[in-house]
């Protein structure tokens, strides 16, 4: 919808840094939104029809940042949660960080736990409620665990940082890969803080760095199952005292540009819900369709070959090419069925359920989707009755294959066929 095509350029437009030729005039454009103008610019016009203030919207910078986190920080992740959970198990690393964001509740929340010396009860938490979902993101939370744990490290026990081991356990691999990527995107501002922090209190010649590791949540690991119910405690609303947190959290974060695209994805669905069902075409797919996704659809096309696929959006459109449906067109002089050369009217029902030259493919059709009867609305909501009523189809070869314009293996699986 051109709707949601300009609500999200407007988003991208507020998510400029202050040193974009257009941040200034997208600022005034929302300043300048409930004041009376002639002659207003596109922006303006978006700035009025979207109610979302640049002012307090995050920005997502250019240029990369000063500090490099890479010089600081390794990654490390695992093909398989039992892979990541037999290396915590085995990680003799004498300090760890355990850190987790949560969004529950239609809020969010952050949390970070420092284990010294591999204590069973940690020696310091930190919690940070963000706010709601409307504003935040999970994602967002996620580096704020990260920003957590690294102020732990350098509150708590800064006289190893650089000089021995120290392992950072998230459940988020997205954020892993962030925080070494060298691109910018939503929550950035939240990276190149932890990237000015290292730079200003790390040691000048690292003998080690730390290192961010994936650990898979849920997996009974006793201390990661804690920083998840400390995450879930900082999403209901617990944050720990100003002094406690980095000065970047002493401050209402900005509002996350990952929050705003997730409200324009639910906004865009409803509307699109409400446009196609006053769609005269809504009709025709309602008996076997729930909402404008055509997730019933999309669930079988995506099982069966294209071929079968094709059929499918044939029959459920109507557009069926028997004799009926081509003499209706003119294409051709009689709608009789010439499978069976009794004279009847060869539509669909007579193709499905009546022509006597296909009995022996009906009876396995009628096996599977007896249930269904007749009805071939029930049939098409059904994806197992699906699938038997396109294999009869197939079956009765009353509609080849094109193989003109088959690749060489398409053709050799239609002969195995």
């Amino acid at each position: 919808m051109l709707w949601a095509v300009c609500k999200r350029a407007y988003i991208r437009l507020c998510s400029l840094p202050a040193d974009h030729i257009l941040h200034k005039t997208v600022t005034e454009a929302y300043s300048d939104k409930d004041r009376p103008l002639s002659h207003p610019t596109p922006i303006e016009k978006l700035a009025r029809l979207f109610n979302i203030n640049p002012s307090t919207t995050e920005k997502i910078p250019a240029l990369k940042a000063v500090s490099n986190l890479s010089n600081f920080v390794d990654t490390l992740s695992f093909p398989t949660r039992e892979d990541s959970i037999e290396h915590e198990r085995q990680d003799d690393t004498g300090t760890r960080v355990y850190t987790d964001g949560s969004g529950q509740d239609g809020y969010v929340g952050a949390a970070a736990s420092l284990y010294l010396d591999n204590d069973h009860q940690p020696v310091a938490t930190r919690h940070l409620h963000l706010g709601t979902m409307d504003q935040h993101s999970t994602y967002e939370a996620e580096l704020v665990g990260i920003l957590l744990a690294f102020w732990l490290l350098i509150t708590e026990a800064g006289h190893i940082l650089g000089r021995q081991p120290i392992s950072i356990y998230t459940d988020n691999q997205s954020v892993i890969s962030a925080l070494t990527s060298g691109s910018r995107g939503p929550a950035e501002y939240i990276k190149d803080e932890i990237a000015r922090l290292c730079d200003k209190y790390f040691p000048r010649h690292l003998t080690h760095r730390v290192t961010v590791k994936w650990i898979s949540a849920h997996s009974e690991v006793p201390r990661n199952e804690k920083i998840d119910f400390e995450a879930k405690q900082a999403s209901l609303g617990i944050s720990s005292d100003r002094q406690h947190l980095p000065r970047l959290l002493r401050a209402p974060l900005p509002t996350s540009i990952s929050a705003l695209r997730q409200i324009l994805k639910r906004e865009t669905g409803v509307k699109s819900e409400e446009i196609w069902r006053q769609s005269p075409r809504w009709e025709r797919f309602a008996n076997f369709e729930d909402n404008y996704s055509f997730r019933n659809f999309h669930d079988i096309a995506d099982s069966i070959d294209r071929h079968k696929a094709t059929l499918l959006v044939k029959i459920r459109t109507d557009h069926f090419p028997l004799n009926a449906y081509l003499h209706k067109r003119k294409i051709i002089p009689s709608n009789a069925c010439t499978s069976c050369n009794e004279g009847s009217r060869e539509s669909l029902r007579h193709y499905l359920w009546e022509c006597p030259k296909f009995a022996s493919q009906r009876t396995k059709l009628r096996e599977v989707t007896s249930g269904s009867g007749d009805s071939l609305e029930l049939i098409l909501k059904n994806r197992a009755h699906t699938e038997a009523l396109l294999d009869y189809v197939v079956n009765t070869k009353r509609f080849a294959r094109n193989t003109q314009t088959a690749t060489p293996l398409q053709r050799a699986r239609i002969r195995e066929d």
